[in-house]
């Protein structure tokens, strides 16, 4: 792995997030990473743990101090593959008190970017080192930071479609009548690396039949029965910045159901690109999503799985990112936003679509990163 963009990059996400941290009335940051709670260490430092949940990364940060990576990296080299100082601990115990230690005695108020996750051993080591020392929860504070892309995170995210999009092609060439799902998402996961990716951002989803009404499910054992819809949500992980990315199709001919919802789906997705831009604000791509399913006379198929007429999220470090597109979300979209368009619809007992697809905010609107068509099934 390598940094994205040079050190001038981070030393800039640094100075900002210091400045947040003034505006918050935080004297510190810690930083808490691990495999599931990815971001807050990626964002800061360049690095996060690969091997799995035994791994840790943190990072604190001083408000005009030091900033320091530390981690229990199990067949690793962390220090090797980020811009900060380093220490690194074979012992979790004793990472978490030289984690204390490098919070200042003056400090009274540390934000906790992943507070949520992070380990009990740790929050007692900073107990007993700074007793007087308030944790808050500073997640969103880091997330808000990575809202707006630098031209060096965009690039990265576009190498992250193209490698995602080798995937979504193996899954297109592998759908058939009697395939198997496994083999399919085998060979969508070998493609994906082949074209670059270090890993999956998350392991393949795959869903057919009556699951595609649900909008999630793994490869399933089952043969692929003719006509029956098939969904694939798969995305490439690429110097810690992921992607997502979803397209539908059929093993073999469509019913006219089925193409219908296919087709509305896709209907969605241009509505909703239409008004990604610039000034308009983030609920405008909600109600895009929701009027199309309205004029199509198919309200009652609209996707109950995420908050008031949801549409997507913004993605990088962090595989879910703000801002959350949904009605009522008053946010101005800005240009630099990496944003996952979601256009998903489903009725039970009669099929539905679950489509994603990634685009950049630029001056002029939204420009696609993956260059696989919307319309995949067959015509």
């Amino acid at each position: 792995m390598s940094l994205v963009g040079d050190r001038a990059d981070y030393a800039a996400r640094r100075k900002r997030t210091e400045e947040a941290l003034a505006r918050a009335g935080l004297d510190a940051l810690v930083a808490y990473s691990v495999r599931n709670q990815p971001g807050p260490a990626a964002f800061l430092a360049g690095y996060e743990p690969r091997f799995g949940f035994r791994d840790v990364a943190l990072v604190t940060l001083v408000r005009g101090g030091p900033m320091t990576l530390f981690a229990y990296a199990y067949w690793d080299d962390a220090a090797a593959q980020t811009w900060l100082d380093t220490v690194i601990e074979p012992n979790i115990p004793r990472l978490a008190a030289r984690v204390a230690s490098a919070i200042p005695a003056r400090a009274r108020r540390v934000g906790v970017a992943g507070l949520l996750f992070l380990p009990h051993t740790f929050v007692a080591a900073i107990a007993a080192a700074r007793p007087e020392c308030e944790l808050v929860d500073a997640t969103s504070l880091l997330t808000d930071l990575a809202r707006v892309k630098t031209q060096a995170e965009i690039r990265t995210l576009r190498e992250c479609a193209a490698m995602t999009d080798a995937g979504l092609r193996a899954f297109l060439e592998g759908v058939r009548p009697g395939a198997d799902e496994r083999r399919i998402a085998v060979d969508v996961e070998r493609a994906m690396v082949g074209a670059g990716a270090e890993r999956l951002a998350f392991p393949v989803l795959m869903f057919s039949g009556a699951l595609v009404e649900t909008g999630i499910g793994y490869p399933s054992a089952v043969p692929l029965a003719a006509g029956s819809q098939i969904n694939i949500v798969c995305g490439a992980l690429h110097r810690n910045y992921n992607m997502d990315i979803a397209r539908v199709t059929t093993a073999g001919a469509p019913s006219p159901e089925h193409r219908r919802a296919m087709a509305t789906a896709a209907l969605m997705h241009a509505a909703m690109l239409e008004v990604a831009r610039p000034g308009a604000e983030v609920q405008a791509i909600a109600a895009a999503g929701v009027a199309v399913l309205r004029d199509s006379g198919m309200a009652d198929w609209r996707y109950e799985g995420g908050p008031p007429g949801y549409g997507g999220h913004g993605i990088g470090c962090w595989l879910d990112e703000p801002p959350t597109i949904r009605l009522g979300e008053a946010a101005p979209i800005e240009e630099g936003m990496v944003l996952i368009l979601e256009a998903r619809l489903a009725k039970p007992g009669r099929g539905g679509a679950h489509l994603t697809d990634p685009v950049v905010i630029t001056r002029s609107g939204a420009e696609r990163l993956s260059s696989v068509p919307i319309t995949t099934w067959p015509q």
